[in-house]
């Protein structure tokens, strides 16, 4: 069974009328420190030098140790082929980071992996706005690995999905409670080194050039060309007329025409941002886009312009966000640089305020790069891929059908994700007789849909370029365990096994002082129960939806307070956190869309 176009896939293009429209610059994100001192700290544990690693100087050549600044390659960089034994690999990025100002948050998590394996290194942040470098290595017989990264309600604020076997993922830390960093073994076995690192509030790493030398593929330029300074500075003139100050100072990465460099970033609450993208020597039209932590398109500015700037990004609260400049026309550099200002007028001035960026080189397509870390969360909870992947273009409000051919009693997704100018991109799933199966109507660039087949045939794959326009890539992927146990099966058993599985991996179990509540729910409906919780513990309270149930809410409260929600547009939504005090909490499920059965279970960990 595979995606081909030949056998599996026809075609066919019709149109539909249906667009959203972002409005103002209110960005929200789950619940965050506030002013909570969890006390604690990071000590720094050197490790002995090898003889496989070196110190970059400016100039390319090896040092015996120490840091230089400048040039081509990245000062101070300790290189280490991704032959070395992952702890020769590990000391690189230790030294390297150290030159940084990160030091090893406790020692080294070394474990044996195998293909397939998830494993879950939760910690509790030292104090509000820490910045950390969370780090993988593989042996050379692991070929394959990949990392994400959840705050305690949830989200997934990084990820590093790109083929390779040392993963590393940078971000701050802004939400009370556990942290998730998760390694996925994509390819191979054997063993894997895991290592925090920390940081300062508002710091930014540096770890590209550890395994390929020192030096990027292509050389950025150190200084801005005359003409595009001279645009820099006529922004950065208009923009403190209006009261910004710059917080990131122009800094360049080398883009061919239809690359993109991600770069993630953590921005404060209470301050409105601009950030701008400067087309240098080579350049003919850059775009930028600005990305919220679930990967959707907040702001872009893709006009047929050499630069590109994204104005009065104003956060309510404080979150991982990603900027994404991209070459629409022409092979040079491009510069990224970011203002400031208090969001409320009287407010204190921005002073001594930088941006925490994470370093990225270009070179990327963003289909691939979605498509990589979309993927692996799919892999990563026990689906398999099946043939090759369709690349496909739409232009807003067309939309396309695809046909499938499924086995009877297997379980499949259905995955869809679009480029950067993708806004909105939807799917339907139908059977063969033209009923609606699943859909995911996120107004977000990617979906996923899923069903167990109850018989062998053609089923039909509605992809909708809801807002926006570009290539996307559509795949299917297959179940690879039982779907049946526990009183639940097909659709309701795969769902409720894959956030088991991440909840497992995070060390919860299933709480037994709650039972499992099975129930019915009506399109527009909702539930409510009231559960007890202990103090100094960590929840996750989930809701499973079967056949004909297609997107639930679940929201827990305390006094009328919202403590966790998830309204992700998920069949199965997942809200954790974790009590500090013991007492009632009213979780309420309503179903945003479809009616049938649904599944309420709580889990619960140790807050460690």
């Amino acid at each position: 069974m595979s995606f081909s176009t030949s056998s599996l896939f026809r075609l066919r293009t019709g149109a539909v009328a249906l667009a959203v429209v972002f409005g103002g610059c209110n960005l929200t994100s789950p619940r965050f420190y506030g002013g909570i001192d969890m006390g604690g700290g990071a000590g720094w544990n050197a490790t002995p030098g090898g003889s496989n690693v070196a110190v970059v100087t400016p100039a390319g050549g090896n040092v015996a140790g120490g840091a230089a600044a400048g040039g081509g390659a990245v000062a101070g960089v300790v290189t280490a082929p991704p032959s070395a034994p992952p702890a020769v690999q590990l000391d690189a990025v230790s030294r390297t980071l150290a030159a940084q100002g990160y030091a090893p948050v406790g020692g080294p998590q070394r474990g044996a992996a195998a293909a397939g394996g998830l494993s879950s290194h939760p910690f509790m942040p030292a104090q509000p706005g820490t910045c950390y470098v969370a780090v993988a290595v593989g042996a050379p017989s692991v070929t394959t690995l990949a990392m994400t990264v959840s705050a305690p309600s949830g989200q997934y604020i990084g990820n590093y999905a790109r083929g390779d076997a040392h993963p590393w993922v940078q971000f701050c830390a802004y939400e009370y409670g556990l942290y998730f960093p998760r390694v996925f073994v994509g390819q191979g076995n054997g063993e894997v080194l895991y290592q925090l690192y920390q940081g300062q509030p508002g710091s930014s790493a540096m770890l590209a050039g550890v395994w390929s030398g020192g030096a990027q593929q292509r050389t950025a330029p150190r200084t801005v060309d005359a003409a595009t300074q001279g645009r820099i500075a006529a922004l950065t003139q208009q923009l403190r007329a209006q009261g910004y100050q710059q917080v990131l100072a122009p800094r360049a990465s080398m883009l061919r025409r239809g690359e993109v460099v991600s770069l993630p970033t953590t921005l404060r609450q209470g301050l409105c941002y601009t950030f701008a993208v400067f087309g240098g020597q080579g350049a003919r039209d850059a775009d930028l886009y600005f990305l919220d932590s679930a990967g959707s398109v907040v702001q872009r500015d893709d006009g047929a312009q050499v630069d590109a700037v994204v104005r009065d990004v104003c956060v309510t609260a404080a979150g991982q966000y990603t900027v994404r400049p991209s070459m629409a026309e022409g092979d040079g550099a491009v510069w990224i640089a970011a203002y400031a200002r208090a969001a409320q007028a009287g407010a204190a001035q921005v002073s001594q305020t930088s941006v925490a960026m994470a370093q990225g080189s270009g070179g990327g397509n963003d289909v691939d790069d979605t498509w990589s870390s979309q993927q692996n969360n799919l892999l990563s909870v026990g689906y398999q891929a099946e043939g090759s992947p369709l690349n496909r273009t739409l232009t807003e409000g067309q939309s396309a059908d695809e046909n499938v051919q499924l086995n009877a009693g297997m379980c499949y997704a259905i995955m869809a994700i679009g480029e950067s100018r993708v806004r909105d991109l939807d799917l339907d799933l139908f059977d063969s007789n033209g009923r609606p199966v699943d859909r995911d109507f996120a107004q977000d660039p990617k979906a996923v849909v899923r069903l167990c087949a109850p018989a062998q045939g053609q089923y039909r794959v509605n992809v909708r370029m809801a807002s926006g326009g570009g290539a996307y890539r559509l795949g299917l992927f297959r179940w690879s365990s039982g779907t049946s146990g526990a009183g639940l099966s097909g659709i309701a058993f795969v769902r409720n096994a894959e956030v088991t599985r991440v909840l497992q991996s995070d060390g919860y179990q299933g709480d037994a002082d709650f039972e499992i509540v099975r129930a019915q729910i009506r399109e527009g409906a909702n539930t409510q129960r009231t559960v007890t919780v202990r103090a100094n513990q960590c929840y996750a309270f989930v809701g499973v939806g079967g056949n004909g149930v297609s997107d639930l809410d679940l929201v827990v409260q305390k006094d009328g307070q919202t403590v966790a929600e998830d309204r992700t547009f998920t069949a199965f939504p997942t809200a954790r956190f974790c009590a500090r005090n013991a007492g009632q909490h009213r979780v309420t499920i309503s179903s945003r869309r479809g009616s049938g059965d649904f599944v309420f279970r709580v889990f619960r960990r140790e807050q460690n």
